[in-house]
């Protein structure tokens, strides 16, 4: 039986460790012995493992050994890293037989793994690897994909500043933030200063609609969008009508500081539509 696992951090890393390893992944600090705490580091322990970050002068993060840990919230997990700037690298469920899994590394650079016990198939044989997650004949012939979540992330420059107008033109909302923290940028300080400010996201509170995910990047925008989300505005609206819902809208959301780009005019099978800009100049229409 193992007693803990422990991981290098370089000095002075600590209250980022704690913001990583309590903040997000919500372990429990553990005293370190008076004689050990002079040395730096930070004991962290919950769902049946204890983890040392011991402090390392000449620090090289593992890049390549590192630890699984069984979570059985793997999917929150994964939402909860992605919020906070620690991107998720989903390996393939036939990888490890009998387990889902993900990659992602700490504030230092070190790998994680985190896995969790895939449903039980023992009720049916297992479909041929090109047969799985396929439902119904589907079109042209061939069997359809079943359908997956998918989530729209957008690089910007100021990822929060991009997700509130976002908010305010779809009416999603900011979720929670993580456990510990009374707010988003009460978390947002507990981090690196390099990671600050770095990410953002809003979701739809029914559920319906896809989480928004934004992240700073370095390039400012030069091109049109070859993605573009279509806000519906005038659904089953025609004519004079549908116009008038659209200038609505439209006043609205420049108001909020998005822009008026241009109107394209109904025109045979297509309906009219207003070609707008967000508040960092990504373009949508409203429809």
């Amino acid at each position: 039986m193992i007693h803990h696992v422990l991981l290098a951090c370089p000095p002075g890393a600590e209250d980022s460790s704690r913001a990583f390893y309590v903040g997000i992944l919500g372990l429990t600090e553990k005293p370190k012995p008076p004689t050990l705490a002079a040395r730096g580091g930070c004991w962290f322990t919950g769902y049946d493992v204890e983890l040392h970050l011991g402090v390392e002068n000449d620090f090289r993060p593992a890049r390549k050994a590192h630890p699984a840990l069984l979570r059985p919230d793997l999917d929150a997990l994964a939402d909860r890293l992605a919020r906070a700037g620690h991107p998720v690298t989903w390996g393939d469920d036939d990888e490890l037989p009998g387990m889902r899994r993900f990659h992602t590394a700490d504030p230092h650079g070190n790998r994680l793994e985190f896995v969790a016990p895939l449903p039980d198939r023992t009720t049916r044989p297992a479909a041929p690897v090109a047969e799985r997650h396929r439902v119904g004949p589907g079109r042209y012939g061939v069997p359809m994909v079943s359908v997956k979540q998918v989530q729209v992330t957008f690089d910007c420059a100021e990822p929060e500043r991009v997700a509130r107008f976002w908010c305010e033109a779809l009416g999603y909302v900011v979720p929670p933030p993580p456990p510990g923290f009374a707010d988003w940028g009460a978390f947002d300080r507990s981090l690196p200063p390099e990671r600050q400010g770095s990410a953002f996201a809003c979701v739809d509170p029914t559920g319906a609609g896809p989480r928004l995910f934004f992240q700073r990047v370095p390039e400012g925008k030069v091109v049109k969008n070859r993605l573009h989300l279509d806000v519906r505005i005038g659904p089953g609206l025609v004519g004079e009508q549908r116009l008038a819902a659209l200038e609505a809208e439209c006043a609205r959301l420049v108001a909020l500081g998005a822009t008026r780009v241009r109107l394209l005019p109904a025109g045979g099978y297509d309906e009219s539509c207003l070609v707008m800009q967000d508040v960092e100049g990504n373009e949508f229409c409203l429809d």
